[in-house]
């Protein structure tokens, strides 16, 4: 049997691997396609499809922290700007920082949306939504 990815282990990171978005509880990638319909008179009545466009995005829970070097501040600051940021999906360093001995997936995303919340007697969260911009990379062990 293979090495076991454990979810753990794998964190978004904003720049080029540098912040890691801090206290994340959960990391999900998305990956899909556009299929152009090219049913017609002869595809015996069933629908046929060839896959147009791609599209990648990501979401992360995490609990929130204001210190810059937990990710919060610059992916704020990156959605007010509009800005696009390079992000790395991947295992972290002893250091914290993207470690690029291993498998990840990289590329530029655009920050859809932040929703923070602040309940009563619980720690403060963020939700935080990614969209792809272009092509992804893969980046194999």
């Amino acid at each position: 049997m293979g090495t076991l990815m454990m979810g753990t282990d794998v964190h978004l990171f904003l720049g080029s691997g540098s912040t890691k978005l801090g206290f994340s509880k959960s990391l999900s990638l998305s990956f899909g396609g556009s299929p152009i319909d090219i049913s017609n008179k002869d595809t015996g009545g069933y629908d046929d499809s060839v896959m147009g466009r791609l599209n990648w995005s990501a979401k992360s829970d995490c609990m929130l922290s204001y210190d810059a070097d937990y990710g919060f501040i610059t992916a704020l600051k990156a959605h007010k700007n509009r800005d696009k940021v390079k992000i790395v999906v991947g295992s972290a360093t002893a250091e914290g920082a993207s470690d690029n001995t291993k498998f990840s997936i990289d590329g530029f995303m655009s920050i859809e949306g932040i929703e923070v919340t602040y309940n009563d007697g619980d720690v403060a969260t963020f939700s935080i939504s990614l969209t792809g911009k272009g092509e992804y990379n893969i980046n194999e062990i």
